[in-house]
């Protein structure tokens, strides 16, 4: 048996998150309806990490045991030409049989991304949340420096939420600007449900003058959702990274992101 790893990207618009749901469409059924049908198999497919119904990814990251013997290339390209247009396999390897794409990620990045001009392009529509009144981003860009370092997080914690401990551990959060798009950056060891949106409702409450900008620390230290701002929805949200590499130990490299690449 071989066990392979794929990165995903999808355009979540359509799907009811990547879970494998009874009653909904999912990614993760997606793909693994096209394994079954590509390599004769039932493959019990894991991923990294859940997202929402709506949410999109740029790099979900996916793991599967085999018998095939079909080279990496061949799976890649045999299970794109039986995805659905809105899901693709960036890539395919082989990796060692005890990786877990789920315990082994040592940190996950996502972005979150606001359109303030005056009228939202139709090509931004599913990817974005259209703020009507502006964003002053260097605002929401100071008041995310203080979500840096760990903390207790259940302000921004969505009810239902199962894990055991509120406190996580952010690495990195910035604010930016491209024209009319705005865009947060986090990056962290893990994150709560929903807890990315809700920060994300937040900062833009933030950069749209309707809370101050030195709300965020008062916010955090009440862990209390009530004082939070509303969720942001979905379709402004992407899983953008992964991570399995060497983060940085507490107190180095920490604070604002390094750069944005498109």
């Amino acid at each position: 048996m071989r066990r392979l790893r794929l990165v995903l990207e999808y355009d979540g618009t359509a799907y009811h998150g990547w879970q494998s749901q009874d009653n909904a469409a999912a990614v993760q059924d997606v793909v693994a309806a096209r394994l079954k049908v590509l390599l004769r198999e039932e493959p019990r497919l894991q991923g990294a990490g859940r997202t929402d119904a709506g949410v999109h990814a740029h790099g979900q990251v996916a793991a599967f045991d085999t018998a095939t013997d079909r080279p990496c290339d061949k799976v890649l390209a045999g299970l794109n030409g039986l995805l659905p247009r809105d899901v693709r396999v960036r890539a395919c390897d082989e990796v060692p049989a005890v990786f877990d794409p789920r315990r082994d990620a040592l940190g996950k990045t996502y972005r979150y991304v606001w359109w303030d001009g005056p009228a939202l392009p139709p090509f931004w529509r599913r990817y974005a949340w259209h703020a009507r009144r502006g964003l002053d981003h260097e605002a929401m860009d100071r008041a995310a420096a203080c979500l840096v370092g760990e903390h207790d997080f259940s302000s921004f914690r969505a009810e239902g939420c199962s894990a055991r401990t509120p406190v996580r551990r952010v690495l990195e959060a910035g604010v930016r600007r491209k024209g009319e798009r705005v865009t947060l950056e986090i990056r962290g060891t893990a994150f709560l449900r929903m807890m990315v949106r809700n920060i994300a409702g937040t900062l833009h409450d933030i950069g749209a003058g309707a809370l101050p900008e030195g709300a965020l620390p008062g916010i955090l230290a009440a862990r209390d959702r009530r004082r939070a701002a509303r969720t942001a929805p979905p379709q402004g949200l992407i899983l953008w990274e992964v991570q399995y590499g060497a983060i940085p130990r507490p107190g180095r490299e920490l604070g604002r992101p390094r750069a944005f690449s498109d």
